[in-house]
């Protein structure tokens, strides 16, 4: 949960790895077959962003391990790992929107969309209940994320919405056998 003062840059530029390639080749195949793609980020330390938002460098995970986690904070105990997530998630969004869509839900509003996810189990719990509000109201989602189906994680009204795989795909090509944040990507692509 750090950020220092540096200079701010465009979102799209401070990612690095292969997730973030692959989403982008999954971006660029989409707008080169002429869909009408608008491209979101799910930032733990920033919220939803734009690709050309300009922010500061942060370190802050979803995910349960490391300094940077933001499961490492003075939880209540009785809170669980989704429930935090939700919470940060809902918090960061709220501190620092400075966008119109300041939220999935605003996003979901339009009739016409069509939202894919791309994204690790972590980030789906941060924005699961915004997922299943616009679902709810008919908004065509598209969920990818290795091992969410199977593992019975999600809420039973977003199952028809998650694209249904595990990780045994990374037996069937090299392609695709990297992590299972880079699987989603790769497979959505």
């Amino acid at each position: 949960m750090t950020s220092k003062k540096f200079h701010k840059i465009p979102a799209e530029q401070l990612y690095v790895g292969s997730h973030w390639k692959e989403t982008l080749r999954c971006v660029q195949e989409a707008k080169l077959r002429e869909f009408n793609t608008k491209f979101w980020i799910l930032s733990a330390g920033w919220g939803l962003l734009l690709p050309d938002t300009k922010i500061s460098p942060y370190a802050t995970t979803f995910t349960s391990s490391g300094d940077d986690s933001i499961h490492s904070l003075g939880w209540p105990e009785e809170l669980s790992h989704g429930e935090r997530c939700r919470l940060w998630w809902e918090h960061v969004n709220a501190a620092f929107s400075t966008e119109k869509h300041d939220s999935i839900r605003s996003i979901g509003q339009d009739d016409e969309a069509q939202l894919l996810f791309i994204l690790s189990k972590d980030y789906f719990l941060a924005i699961e209940q915004e997922l299943l509000e616009i679902a709810a109201k008919g908004c065509q989602v598209l969920i990818v994320s290795a091992g969410l189906y199977t593992e019975g994680t999600a809420h039973p009204q977003l199952k028809d919405h998650i694209l249904s795989f595990n990780d045994k795909f990374k037996q069937i090509d090299p392609y695709l056998n990297k992590t299972d944040v880079s699987l989603n990507a790769r497979l959505a692509n």
